[in-house]
């Protein structure tokens, strides 16, 4: 289940430091019939509450003390990038694709103050379970959210395919337009006219602007003539 970032309604924990013995030990399995309880719904609201509430983007449970194998993490948008929304997997399993040859700097919650530049691994499935038992793929979620963003593209280029035609008959006429040109084609106005005027002997000629005098006497890329 993936919960929305404002539905969280869990306690925020003390999150544990580096030396701290918990994050020592292999966490534990869960079994089988905790799944569906209040104690793992109350885990999950509070790993997100913990995450959020310290500025993460993923949070361990042993790091909140519990030494069972659960994560949160969450994904912010980005320039035109969907967010990836919040979620807890339980019994997470990793496999590692590649070898671990992105670096990057990453820090963590429960070394405050320190980041380290990190070799990573180019791409990782990760699959699990949810707080009710239900089998979770972090990769089929993601691979949802790049459809979804590739049907609104497509269903926008359907839907203003007349206003692209104008866009496009305008910038090879003028070469350019600003921003509130297109709003106002895709609004639904008539496209500009083209900026050509007749020339004496019915020649198109563009339109350009009278050169600046930038010396009394001279035009602009004129150079002074010898006396």
């Amino acid at each position: 289940m993936i919960l929305g970032r404002r539905s969280m309604d869990g306690k925020r924990r003390e999150i544990v430091r580096l030396g701290h013995p918990i994050l020592r030990q292999r966490a534990e399995e869960i079994p089988r019939e905790r799944f569906g309880t209040r104690f793992l719904r109350d885990l999950e609201r509070d790993l997100l509450r913990t995450m959020f509430e310290d500025s993460g983007v993923g949070l361990a449970a042993p790091q909140i003390a519990a030494p069972v194998r659960a994560f949160a993490y969450y994904v912010p948008g980005e320039d035109d990038e969907d967010e990836v929304p919040p979620r807890v997997v339980f019994n997470p399993v990793l496999t590692l694709e590649g070898e671990p040859t992105e670096l990057g700097w990453e820090g963590c919650l429960s070394i405050p103050g320190l980041r380290g530049l990190v070799s990573r691994h180019p791409r990782v499935r990760v699959a699990g379970f949810d707080a009710d038992g239900q089998p979770v793929q972090i990769d089929a979620e993601v691979r949802r959210i790049v459809e979804e963003a590739h049907n609104r593209a497509e269903a926008m280029i359907n839907e203003h395919a007349g206003a692209l035609e104008d866009i496009v008959k305008l910038l090879l006429d003028r070469e350019s337009i600003d921003g509130e040109q297109v709003k106002a084609i895709v609004a639904g106005a008539p496209a500009l006219p083209a900026a050509t005027a007749e020339g004496e002997a019915g020649e198109q000629q563009v339109l350009r602007p009278e050169p600046r005098r930038t010396t009394p006497g001279l035009m602009e890329g004129e150079r002074p003539q010898p006396a």
